[in-house]
């Protein structure tokens, strides 16, 4: 399992002595025959070399454009059904090419399909897209999508994936409406979800020409430092479980990976602080409800598991590059986007959370994910909808048609009804930038920015309280 890991710690030492090993000679002082030959007429120096041009992968466009591709309705005889895709075969430059095929999720097997989650990116203007072949037509779709697609296509055989924007006919609100409820299976299963980071080479095209000088050098240093990352990450990941297997406990500044971390100093800004996946509202319930998930960066790659193992591993080794800020504000820790979603996973396993009210579970969906970004309002519900069980339905039905006030008014009398106190107003705060107008002053606005006021739904230890003033109320908002 760690010969990768292996093969990393050689190549970080590998760095290591090679940095050591550098010398600064002092600067010779002139001769007299240097003097004298630069005292003489030189030829004139021959002029500097073209800079290269740098090429991303989104501009790397297909160069065969056919018509429009038009999608199928999906059949009516199956109960529940889906579009699959198949990334076909190719290298690196070669035009991307997939085919779309009908499929039933309740027969589809477990190892059929992976799940890719990753992040749009701004879609709504024409010069963030790039065609792709699908079938006979080309559908337009975002710079990211096509670097994800350029990195996980084989150059021998044929992949088959789940991407909502390709496999959900993103024209048709009546289809959306009705693959929406069925994304929590797809990604529960799927074999695993492939998250897609970005591409370390695109970053500062991605970034835009507004960047600031500093900040334009950081990232492109970082992007020359992922495979570095990586390594360490592989090497934190190993010492940590060597550690748990032999029962040992782990001493702060010590150990065989200390002092190659500590030099390396390894950039996780590119992960965590820099990375809008931690953001998006989707991305939650495809992490949390993936059995097995692959982060994957360019051509790097590393597991969920081992991503966690490994960040904790670094903490415990008293390294402070967490400490900071996280959207604003000062926190003692800076992983607030790693422990929010291994904290909900947790919760899922325990019968407080999953076999408590209905309305519980879903106010604290709702209470850990507020933060998070969509693109429509109306995805601040939807997006936790998948995160329920089957046999326990909250009654809010996912339709783009309705009016994002009346999905929010939905969700909050959902939460009154099945929950059975007020807990849910504790979020309502009226001094926010309202995100949906025309709330009633009973109903959170779930899509305003900046941080919601939050209930004091647990105790001090971080359990459910026992004890609740408004535990049993019913009401009858309107």
């Amino acid at each position: 399992m760690f010969n990768r890991a292996r093969k990393a710690w050689k190549k970080v030492e590998e760095w290591v002595e090679e940095d050591n090993s550098k010398e600064r000679p002092e600067p010779a002082l002139p001769t007299e025959v240097a003097l004298a030959a630069a005292s003489q007429s030189e030829p004139e120096p021959a002029p500097p070399p073209e800079p290269e041009e740098v090429t991303f992968c989104y501009t790397n466009a297909n160069s065969k454009i056919t018509a429009p591709y038009t999608y199928a309705p999906l059949p009516a005889d199956i109960k529940r059904p889906i579009r699959l895709l198949t990334l076909l075969p190719g290298p690196r430059d070669a035009d991307i090419q997939c085919l779309l095929k009908d499929a039933d999720l309740d027969a589809v097997g477990a190892t059929d399909f992976e799940a890719l989650s990753y992040v749009w990116g701004d879609t709504s203007d024409k010069r963030n897209k790039t065609p792709i072949q699908m079938g006979n037509g080309i559908i337009e779709i975002g710079r990211n999508l096509r670097s994800a697609l350029l990195h996980l296509r084989h150059e021998d055989r044929p992949r088959t994936l789940w991407i909502d924007a390709l496999c959900i006919n993103q024209d048709d609100i009546v289809e959306r409406s009705s693959q929406v409820p069925l994304m929590g299976d797809i990604y529960t299963k799927a074999a695993r979800a492939i998250v897609w980071l970005g591409c370390p080479c695109c970053l500062l095209g991605v970034a835009g020409p507004d960047l600031s000088s500093h900040r334009r050098e950081k990232l492109k240093e970082d992007a020359l430092n992922v495979e570095r990352l990586f390594a360490a990450i592989s090497l934190l990941a190993e010492e940590a479980a060597t550690v748990a297997e032999e029962g040992r406990q782990v001493v702060p500044e010590k150990g065989d990976v200390y002092p190659l971390i500590r030099n390396l100093g390894p950039e996780w800004d590119l992960i965590f602080f820099d990375n809008h996946w931690w953001t998006r509202a989707w991305t939650l319930q495809e992490i949390v409800l993936a059995h097995h998930a692959v982060m994957c960066m360019g051509c790097e790659q590393v597991g969920w598991e081992m991503l966690c193992g490994a960040v904790a591993h670094y903490n415990t080794l008293g390294f402070l590059k967490f400490s900071g800020s996280w959207f604003g504000n000062k926190t003692n820790s800076g992983l607030e986007p790693l422990q929010m979603v291994t904290s909900i996973k947790t919760a899922r396993e325990s019968e407080e959370v999953v076999h408590g009210d209905v309305g519980d579970e879903l106010l604290y969906y709702l209470a850990s994910s507020h933060w998070r970004d969509s693109t429509k309002p109306h995805d601040k519900i939807y997006a936790v909808l998948g995160l329920f069980a089957q046999d326990r339905h909250i009654g809010i039905d996912a339709d783009y048609r309705s009016d994002p006030a009346d999905v929010y008014r939905t969700a909050t009398k959902a939460l009154l009804d099945r929950s059975g106190n007020l807990d849910v107003l504790g979020f309502c705060f009226p001094f926010k930038i309202p995100c949906v107008t025309g709330l009633p002053s009973w109903v959170p606005d779930w899509g305003s920015a900046g941080n919601l006021a939050t209930p004091l739904m647990n105790d001090a230890k971080g359990k459910l309280r026992a004890t609740h003033a408004s535990k049993g109320s019913r009401s009858d908002p309107r």
